[in-house]
Formats: C-alpha cells, structure tokens, sequence
C-alpha cells in the first residue's frame, strides 16, 4: 500500500452504509481491518486503551486476535455492539465470555457512581439500553438540551422510517417540572416518545405528572408517549423502553460477511 489511503472512504462521504452509529471519533472498520492485519497475526493480542465506539475490537474480533478495549462512557456501547455482530455462530461471544470490568453490577454500585460521577451514570445508563447517536459528543460536558441520549426504533406503518425516543437520566431527585419539561423536550425535536431513566424511589413522582399520550401501531397497539424506567428494573431485571422495534444497528462488512 502507499503511504496515501484514498480508497477507504471516510463517514462525511458515505454515511449511508448502515455502519455509522453516531460516535463522533468513528473510524470506518476497513480502516482498522487493514492497520491491524497488516501489523499482527492471527491470535495476537490487541490493546484499545482508548477504544471510543470499538471498532478496533471490531476488526480484531473479525480477523481472530484476542482484544482488549478501555473505554469509561462508551463501553456499554462497545459490547453491544460487539454481541450484535458476532454473537450467532460464536461462541467467544456469548454474553457471558465477554467480560467488562469497571462498570455498576449491583444497584449499590449504580448509586455511587451516580454520586460520584453523574456524567458516567448518564452515559453508561444510555449505553445500557443501546442508545446511540447522542445529540452532544459522548465524553463531552455540557448542555445537552434535555437530551441524554436518542434510541432509534421502527413501528408498524406502511412506509416505515427511523422514530427517535429520547432519554433523559436523572441521578438523583425528580421534580414534577424535570417530567413535564421532557414532554416539552420530545415536542422540540420532534421525537415519538420520551424516556425518564432514574432510580424506583422517584418513579412515583414520574408517574403521576407524565403525559398520558400515547402513539398507535398498524396493529393498533398503544405504547405511552411519556415513559419511566428505573434504574434497578434496567440493571436487575434486563427491562427496556415499551417501544416497538427498537432498531439494531449492523455493521455492514462485505468481506466479513460470513463473520456477521
């Protein structure tokens, strides 16, 4: 190869291959796929210190080198990611081999990285139940509009097309104001549904001030507009937003194909 790479086109000229997740630093995975084939072999070991979104992992998964990635916002993400692409037909990454250290197991550990750090808590929650594309960059303080994180889904229509939830995270108490003002925050970008993460001690507060609008389905199902989700139902207990089709986004990989 030359030392020039103009063959790999970059995410700003195509964003429309199904790879792109949102993460600000992405980098497309032929790129990775190349750096990392061309400078290891099969069953090396490859370090991401700084594994962003984790297509380096990715890459390396895909041309069998064992990995290891450090990520503190995202790694919620990274593993989701990495299930989604490999978990059929590959048993190294069935839930319980892919082993992530540092984030909250119990609901004692959610509360004190929640104290301690607010920042993480709202972008390991976000990553927990696989939102992505984060109206501000992930790792980034700073106003976010009343939007944590987006979660993209589907419904039964008969043109259907990409709807957004949004999700906002709250680490400590809940006022009837934060509840109405995500109404307020849904309506503003135009999203179908809104969803207040916090902990089961305010969910009271969330249910009794939520709007009781809904939105309908060609089946003619309702799922709430304005929707609560706690925090130990999300860790303990693996529940989701009530939304239908939550989108799952895969990479698309030509020369993988047979791996995806």
């Amino acid at each position: 190869m030359p030392s020039v790479w103009s063959d790999i086109p970059s995410f700003q000229k195509v964003n429309n291959t199904g790879e792109f997740i949102g993460y600000p630093t992405q980098k497309p995975l032929a790129l990775l796929e190349r750096i990392i084939e061309a400078s290891s072999n099969p069953d090396d070991l490859v370090l991401d210190p700084f594994c962003g979104c984790g297509t380096t992992l990715h890459a390396a998964h895909a041309l069998d080198r064992r990995w290891i990635g450090i990520a503190r916002f995202s790694v919620g993400l990274v593993r989701n990611r990495l299930l989604r692409n490999f978990r059929y037909g590959d048993r190294s990454l069935q839930p319980s081999y892919v082993r992530v250290r540092g984030i909250p197991e119990t609901i004692r550990e959610a509360r004190q990285l929640a104290r301690k750090e607010p920042f993480e808590f709202e972008k390991w929650v976000c990553s927990h139940v696989g939102a992505e594309g984060m109206f501000h960059d992930p790792g980034t303080k700073g106003a976010d509009s009343g939007v944590d994180g987006v979660l993209q889904f589907l419904i039964y229509e008969k043109n259907p097309k990409p709807r957004q939830a949004i999700i906002q995270v709250k680490d400590g108490n809940v006022t009837p104001d934060a509840v109405r003002a995500l109404d307020s925050t849904v309506r503003r970008f135009d999203a179908t549904a809104g969803i207040m993460v916090c902990f089961a001690d305010q969910m009271r507060t969330v249910n009794n001030n939520r709007s009781r609008e809904t939105f309908t389905d060609m089946t003619n199902k309702d799922y709430p507009v304005i929707q609560g989700l706690s925090v130990e139902d999300m860790l303990l207990r693996n529940k989701q937003p009530n939304l239908p089709n939550i989108m799952k986004m895969v990479e698309s990989n030509p020369s993988r194909g047979k791996r995806v």
